[in-house]
């Protein structure tokens, strides 16, 4: 007999604050348990941090496939940017975007392990907010009350700091600096105030973290900019992809947290389409830049009008052939073996945590 939705979502929920108790603990406990290795041996430590970091960010993206979601992939292939630095830059509609970013990923290599989030501030101090503090991600304050220089000078620093001495590969980044639904009618004011492209599926880009990665990490090594300017004009690794990533979902709907780990909606297909560009064509001016920015946010509309109205993304626009495109949509596999062994592994840990807290405090008491 079929069990009523109302206790499939009980159980889920049940499921999903099991996993938190054993997952986060014991990864925070072995974060502290590596601390020596940081100094001793720094690449050891982050390469253990970088494993278990993905290891949670998969089990994340499982409760998205647990609740019957797929994630479709169209557009170029970027199975050669997976290995190289590159910038995601990714349009944004609701809270359910972050997790369902994780479900893409799982497939793609070290590419979670490597990578830098730049999320709002505001998750700081929630449970993915502490992994992230970990794992060194960056937290950027939004609104106007923050001063952008401010915001600029941390990010540069942030990059000089530990993007490039932990070797990150992978950054991501949300132009818009909001969710859709907040910021569209804002958006569209500026737009009509200023004779720019009026916007509904998309808000016009914001520039000003893109501008200040891209004087750090301009493959051109002549017109990078920074905090310290002979390192930021070495031999320190600099971009070589942009990827564009366009994320639709059914219907121009957008799902929240709890449709997507709980499935309380509907399971649907996130369709996510890559475009990739070579990071040395990109204008560093911030006329030029913000014209590039507002022309791809342009041609982001397009795509998700035409997914919304037809099911399927539109043909490569013309001048972008040089890129090896998917023969056809590909959907994210995930491996049920493997995350069942994940399982096995953290609860196991939390097991000596626990029998090695109460070894403890029985000799100490």
């Amino acid at each position: 007999m079929e069990l009523p939705k109302i206790m499939i979502y009980i159980l889920r929920v049940l499921f999903i604050i099991v996993n938190n108790f054993y997952c986060i603990p014991t990864y925070m406990l072995w974060i502290l348990t590596f601390q020596p290795l940081r100094y001793l041996q720094p690449s050891l430590y982050w390469l253990i941090e970088g494993t278990m970091y993905k290891w949670l960010l998969t089990m994340v993206g499982y409760w998205g496939w647990m609740c019957g979601h797929r994630i479709i992939e169209y557009g170029d292939d970027i199975t050669k940017c997976l290995d190289r630095e590159t910038l995601m830059l990714v349009n944004h509609q609701s809270t359910c975007d972050v997790p369902a970013l994780m479900y893409a990923l799982i497939d793609k290599g070290s590419v979670i392990n490597d990578k830098l989030w730049i999320i709002d501030r505001d998750f700081k101090y929630s449970n993915f907010g502490w992994i992230s503090q970990c794992h060194r991600d960056f937290f950027i304050a939004q609104g106007k009350k923050n001063s952008r220089g401010d915001q600029s000078k941390q990010l540069s620093d942030h990059i000089v700091d530990h993007y490039w001495p932990l070797k990150r590969k992978w950054i991501t980044l949300y132009p818009e600096g909001g969710f859709l639904y907040k910021r569209r009618a804002r958006s569209q004011r500026y737009a009509q105030e200023r004779n720019l492209p009026v916007l509904e599926h998309v808000t016009l880009p914001r520039v000003g973290c893109l501008h200040t990665l891209l004087n750090l990490l301009s493959p051109n090594l002549e017109t990078r900019k920074g905090p310290n300017p002979e390192l930021s004009n070495s031999m320190k690794p600099s971009l070589k992809y942009i990827i564009d990533l366009t994320f639709a979902y059914p219907n121009g709907k957008a799902l929240n947290f709890a449709d997507f780990a709980i499935g309380t909606g509907r399971s649907i297909d996130f369709a996510l389409h890559y475009r990739v560009y070579p990071a040395n064509e990109i204008p560093l001016d911030n006329e030029g830049l913000t014209k590039w920015m507002y022309d791809r946010y342009v041609e982001k509309e397009a795509l998700l009008d035409a997914y919304y109205n037809t099911g399927k993304y539109p043909k490569i626009p013309p001048g972008h052939e040089q890129n090896k495109v998917l023969e056809s949509p590909r959907q994210v596999l995930v491996d049920e073996r493997w995350i069942f062994t994940l399982h096995l592994l953290f609860i196991f840990s939390s097991a000596v945590h626990y029998a090695a807290f109460r070894y403890f405090f029985s000799f100490i008491f």
